[in-house]
């Protein structure tokens, strides 16, 4: 199932973008909605998310910001920035249809440190990185 742009944090966008991840129509409007609200709140440059598509990350602070945006409107980080392993699993999970996967990608790529957007940017291009299905 191809589908627009939606994230993983930003990995429901990437693995949802490419079709990986089974999401309902609900679904997809929901992430479609944070999409263009954390654009227009970020700023990002919609020729950067579309290399996103690619499988493309940009070092670019507006994308972090992007990133961050959707990953707390996901429930995978908190309004503080801090990641919320257990969501990443559960949410994950669910979209995957493997439990056990979500788990593993989670304990590999939730542990780790900057700030809140670089954490997010870091957590994103490892659950991409880790995951075969994109």
């Amino acid at each position: 199932m191809k589908t627009s742009l939606a994230i993983i944090a930003a990995c429901a966008i990437l693995s949802t973008a490419k079709g990986a991840l089974d999401v309902t129509s609900e679904q997809k409007a929901k992430l479609d909605q944070f999409k263009e609200e954390c654009k227009a709140q970020s700023g990002v440059d919609v020729e950067i998310l579309k290399k996103l598509l690619e499988g493309e990350f940009t070092d670019d602070p507006k994308f972090k910001e992007f990133l961050l945006c959707v990953s707390k409107k996901t429930g995978f980080q908190n309004d503080a920035g801090e990641v919320q392993e257990a969501a990443i699993i559960e949410k994950l999970g669910k979209a995957l249809k493997d439990p056990a996967k979500a788990k593993e990608l989670a304990e590999k790529c939730a542990k780790q440190e900057g700030s809140p957007s670089d954490i997010t940017y870091k957590v994103v291009t490892c659950l991409y990185n880790s995951n075969p299905n994109h």
